[in-house]
């Protein structure tokens, strides 16, 4: 916010649970609609195919990336507030208000202003956030499952499709588990 030329206000209206109606609703309920007449779905690239007659689609890693802004913000905000954020339904952030913070917790009520930032910080140190490295996160038994799966159905053979059931299969070196080589008889089945 403190660097946008765009932007001098941003108001973020939260609305009430089961009270509301987004345009999104809407476009998910036909993504919805439209899943449920398909049997199966085997690569992610059908889902895009899917999800892009209903709007623009963005890729994470190649068109979007995640920053770990939590732990920036960590040595930039208060790590205790005077106000419980989920009972907040205005949030208000105006660049001319470097250091503090609107919260309503009515619609119309009169906002309280907060400091968020520790002294002699800035939010200008989010732009420090690095990127959040991709991760599996698939717990060791939908691993197998999936790999059972396989035996019933002709993966395709793009690249993007072989890329995503080697890293559902494989898993990581974060989860801190080790890799089950059974689980992965589809791939050295698929290069004969």
């Amino acid at each position: 916010m403190e660097k946008s030329r765009a932007f001098d206000k941003t108001v973020h209206n939260f609305p009430i649970r089961g009270h509301s109606f987004m345009p999104p609703d809407r476009i998910f309920g036909r993504i919805e609609q439209k899943l449920r007449k398909i049997e199966r779905i085997v690569s992610p690239s059908e889902y895009h195919t899917i999800l892009s007659k209903f709007g623009t689609l963005k890729k994470w890693g190649q068109d979007w990336q995640v920053r770990d802004f939590k732990s920036v913000a960590k040595t930039v905000l208060k790590s205790t507030l005077p106000v419980t954020l989920k009972e907040q339904k205005v949030i208000t952030i105006e660049k001319a208000r470097k250091r503090q913070v609107e919260f309503q917790t009515v619609y119309s009520s009169e906002p309280i202003f907060v400091n968020m930032l520790k002294p002699k910080s800035s939010l200008a140190a989010m732009d420090r956030a690095k990127l959040v490295p991709k991760a599996n996160q698939v717990k060791e038994a939908k691993r197998k499952d999936v790999a059972k799966l396989m035996d019933y159905f002709e993966m395709p053979s793009d690249e993007d499709t072989k890329r995503f059931y080697d890293d559902v299969l494989r898993g990581t070196e974060a989860d801190g588990q080790s890799v089950d080589e059974s689980v992965l008889e589809y791939a050295d089945s698929d290069a004969d």
